[in-house]
Formats: structure tokens, sequence, C-alpha cells
């Protein structure tokens, strides 16, 4: 059996694999920052005497990490009835890409449309609108997952500027209409404001990771919202 967990949602995804796997018995964590084909392979392979069931994770995959190597051996083990295989991708899976991995179960974990009314009002002028949001999202998200989704979203605001953009992995997965979107944001900026703000965000980042930070995330987020975006 094969379970697919995935979806922009990354709280509410990490949810449900937490419910998928909190009984697996004799379960293999393989992460997707460390993956090697063949531990999978072992991992399928291996045949306990002593065991009757057991489960193998993929952990955190990149949805491009996904290849054709992969599916291949998902596809000779879909039919195994002992063998549980649970891929968690980090990411949205088109229905398209879906469909090119094997599975019996797919769970998709989709943002509400108010978290991305918040991504894509993220421009000048818009600071009071953006802190309202915020309000609201943060009953339901912790400041961490907004923040990171915002140093995203402006990560690729800068990026579809260059002419490298189209290169780009995560670009190539987008649809024309997600480009164009993007495009019209990003032009809503000024290109030294643009960059200013997001140095900001990487410097606020930093303090994070360096627990450097002088007020709670939320009150910088609020701050940075209506200095920089009124």
């Amino acid at each position: 059996m094969i379970t697919i967990i995935f979806g922009d949602d990354t709280k509410m995804s990490r949810e449900k694999l937490n419910v998928v796997t909190k009984e697996a018995k004799n379960i293999t964590k393989l992460y997707g920052k460390s993956f090697n084909i063949g531990d999978l392979e072992s991992a399928l392979i291996s045949n306990d005497l002593f065991v009757d069931e057991k489960t193998v994770l993929l952990d955190s995959f990149k949805i491009g990490q996904i290849n054709k190597e992969i599916i291949s051996l998902l596809q000779q083990a879909k039919g195994q009835k002992l063998t549980h295989i649970v891929v968690w991708i980090d990411g949205d899976l088109t229905p398209k890409a879906l469909d090119k991995i094997p599975n019996d179960f797919s769970y998709n974990y989709k943002l509400p449309k108010l978290y991305f009314l918040f991504l894509d009002s993220l421009q000048p002028k818009n600071g009071i609108k953006l802190t309202e949001i915020l309000e609201k999202l943060k009953a339901q998200y912790t400041p961490e997952q907004i923040f990171y989704s915002a140093v995203k979203r402006v990560r690729e605001l800068v990026l579809i500027r260059t002419q490298e953009y189209s290169s780009l992995e995560g670009f190539k997965r987008m649809q024309p209409w997600q480009i164009s979107k993007l495009k019209q944001q990003s032009f809503a900026w000024d290109t030294e404001q643009l960059n200013k703000f997001y140095i900001k965000l990487s410097e606020i980042e930093v303090d994070m990771k360096s627990s450097g930070l002088t007020l709670p995330l939320s009150k910088h987020l609020d701050i940075l919202l209506l200095s920089d975006l009124n």
C-alpha cells in the first residue's frame, strides 16, 4: 500500500503524516536531503522472517526528487500487502504529477484562500491590509510558517526579474498563469525597494536562527509590513 501526503499547508500535512505513521511498526525512514536510491531498494527488498508488516517512510522529499527510478520501485512494491510506503512531499503536486506516482491513497492539504491573499498582497501600499490579514491568519498558523511563506514569495518576486528564472527548478514546475501572476506582483515594486525588503526579511531570519530577535516574530512582521509597505 502506498500513501502520498502533500500540499501547501505544511502544518496540516505533517499532522496527517504523524497520524498515518503513529501506529507503524518496523518503520524505515529515508529523508530527502540524504536520499540514496540504494537505501530504498534495500528497504523494500528486506525480508525479515520475524516481521509481519513494515513501513517505509520517504520523508521531506521535494517534488523534483520523485524521479523515474523511485517511481519504478514504488510501482514494483505497490502490490506488497505487508509493506506500507508513505511519501511526504514538501509542497503541492499538480494532478498530472500525482498521476505519475503509484499510490493507493493521497491527501492534499491546501492553504486557505486568506493565506494566498496575504502572499498575493505583498506589495507597496498594502501594509495595513496585510497586517489585518496577518492577524486573522495567526489564529490558525504559527508566525514562523507565515514568515517563511512570505520569504519564499518575496524571493520569487526578486528572482523572476532576472533572466535566469526560467531555468530554476521552482519556476519550471509553475503554470504559465502562475508565472504571469508573479511577474505582475513583482512589477508593483520598485527594484530597490523590493531588494531592501528581501534583505530585511533575511536579517530577521538570521536573528531567528541565532535567537537574536528583540521582539516576538509576529511583532517584527507587523512592524516591517507597516513601515515598509505603507
